[in-house]
């Protein structure tokens, strides 16, 4: 089994080892206008551009083995990066993802939102005889938030549990 969050997961992605895409977090940066801004907004830019903390709601193929033992389909998940998976089209994969309304708390800029609402929390496949997972933000941040670390425990112990072939991007 082989695990990544975050920039992990990014270059799970970049090596062709994981199914999917990535929104970097400079892609992400684009998605707030900077027309017209003076030197002097220049840290303003930088803090808005940035997601120090925040609380997402993810929600949850409850049916998955990776969910073991999560009893909600929604999940509060805490983002403190801009990277953002995008969801795999094959069928199976996506484990997890943002909700149509995903912000609970913490300051995000209102640009990113829309974005994030289209974006992957936890994908699963297949690679060879094992299986790779990313999950975009880190299950266990400072031990901060204990719900998502289920995720985590469950791909070490039921990471063999699953199936899903990812099928080949055209």
């Amino acid at each position: 089994m082989l695990w990544g969050h975050k920039r992990g997961a990014a270059w799970l992605v970049d090596a062709k080892l994981l199914q999917a895409g990535v929104w970097s977090g400079s892609e992400m940066s684009k998605l707030i206008p900077q027309q017209d801004l003076t030197y002097a907004d220049k840290e303003a830019l930088a803090g808005k551009q940035r997601i120090a903390g925040a609380i997402f709601n993810a929600e949850l193929d409850l049916s998955h083995p990776l969910t073991f033992g999560i009893n909600r389909k929604d999940l509060p998940v805490f983002k403190n990066s801009n990277m953002l998976l995008q969801p795999s089209s094959s069928p199976f994969v996506n484990v997890g993802w943002y909700s149509s309304e995903p912000h609970l708390a913490g300051y995000t800029a209102a640009e990113y939102i829309p974005r994030i609402a289209q974006g992957a929390a936890l994908v699963a496949h297949n690679l060879g005889r094992g299986r790779v997972i990313g999950m975009t933000d880190n299950p266990v941040f400072r031990g901060y938030f204990q719900g998502s670390s289920r995720l985590l425990i469950n791909a070490i112990y039921l990471g063999q549990s699953f199936s899903a072939v990812p099928q080949a991007e055209e």
